[in-house]
């Protein structure tokens, strides 16, 4: 006896997305503006500008380090607020579907994330519900489709039952209703077999890792990429966080007047110590944003050995393992741990992880950080030059 089919969603009768369907194309367009937020940053922003204005006006009258210093936080605050307000305003979604691809566009009055995925790289669409900010924040119901590469989230607080009547005509649209689904066990490659039940062996379109042929065996490697607005996001930290620890300072060395003395000055030296040394680690943080497109990390798989480098300009450091011992592969799911409670969490981007294993419970080295495309486009190539007992 066949399971009974589960009956689809009807659609509801007031929609907060646009849909249009055709007999070859889906587009779901979702506008996650929020009105309100945008009018009370405005309105906030308002008089923020005011006072970051006079700020300016008293740096030029008199340039001093103190005043700059402190003038600093509150320019580079005005800066991130007016990001949260554009965002808030001109914030949309854009997903269509076609015969060969589901292509997922993010505009912020601009574009600002595009990915064209073939159908065949989906792996399931469904209803998820997150936490939005932190571990005490409530749920929201939210569409994720799970593909070879980074997961794909939109739709955020919309209703339920709009939510599952849109993941049922993605479902439709791109036929994954129509696949058997994979499950999520882990792939164990032995010898010259591999065992599982989606054999992607090609490249993947969402691919962060270059493979070229050896003398002597296969490497991978992987070049750094400037990211502009990740740039901008630990530059704000270094000047919001520093800017307030070095006013501080400042004043504990007199610049602004009568410095503390005795044991006044040592308590007040002893208490910004933790707030330098997190500073200087923002600062490094910067450093590594800075030169992260000279980066190259590559990975050396040859009959006798695997070799793992990091370089910056040729510099760096660099792992060699030994294989001779090597009876396996295996790519799983990276375990993503809820730091507060110490426990296996579902938030955050899903990666994937290479073990390479003497047997089931020694270890020799790991991979990670990758999508499951990645993984499995790796590691079957790699299958194929080393000697697995």
């Amino acid at each position: 006896m066949s399971p009974k089919k589960k009956k689809k969603p009807e659609q509801p009768q007031k929609l907060r997305t646009k849909v249009s369907r055709s007999p070859d194309e889906l587009t779901v367009v979702y506008s996650s503006r929020s009105f309100s937020v945008g009018m009370f940053l405005l309105f906030f922003l308002c008089f923020w500008t005011l006072g970051c204005v006079l700020l300016i006006y008293k740096v030029l009258e008199n340039p001093e380090l103190m005043r700059i210093l402190f003038g600093s936080v509150f320019w580079v605050s005005w800066i991130f607020v007016f990001v949260l307000m554009i965002a808030s305003i001109f914030g949309c979604d854009f997903v269509r579907v076609d015969k060969d691809s589901l292509t997922y566009i993010n505009r912020v009055i601009f574009v600002m994330s595009r990915r064209q995925i073939p159908l065949s790289e989906l792996r399931r669409i469904s209803v998820e519900y997150r936490k939005q900010n932190s571990d005490d924040s409530p749920t929201i119901p939210l569409i994720v489709i799970e593909t070879l590469g980074s997961p794909i989230t939109l739709c955020s607080g919309v209703p339920i039952d709009e939510l599952e009547w849109l993941v049922s005509e993605l479902i439709e649209a791109t036929g994954l209703g129509d696949r058997i689904e994979v499950p999520d066990e882990p792939v164990h490659l032995q010898g010259k077999s591999f065992e599982s039940t989606l054999s992607i062996v090609e490249k993947p379109s969402e691919c962060t890792w270059q493979m070229r042929q050896d003398f002597d065996g296969l490497v991978f490697f992987q070049r750094g990429t400037f990211s502009f607005l990740g740039l901008l996001v630990i530059l704000f930290i270094v000047i919001f966080w520093n800017g307030i620890v070095s006013v501080f300072l400042l004043n504990l060395f007199g610049f602004d007047g009568k410095p503390p003395r005795g044991l006044e000055w040592i308590w007040q030296a002893l208490f910004l110590i933790p707030f330098i040394l997190i500073g200087l680690l923002f600062v490094f943080l910067l450093l590594l944003a800075i030169l992260e497109p000279l980066r190259v990390t590559s990975w050396t798989f040859t009959s006798n050995s695997i070799d793992c480098a990091w370089r910056w300009l040729g510099i760096g450091p660099r792992w060699h393992y030994d294989v001779d011992r090597l009876h396996g592969i295996t790519i799983e799911k990276s375990k993503r741990r809820n730091p507060k409670e110490n426990e296996e969490s579902d938030d955050g981007p899903l990666r994937y992880c290479i073990i390479f294993h003497a047997d089931e419970s020694a270890e020799i080295c790991k991979f990670d950080s990758l999508t499951e495309g990645e993984a499995r486009w790796i590691a079957e190539n790699a299958r194929r030059v080393l000697p697995i007992s």
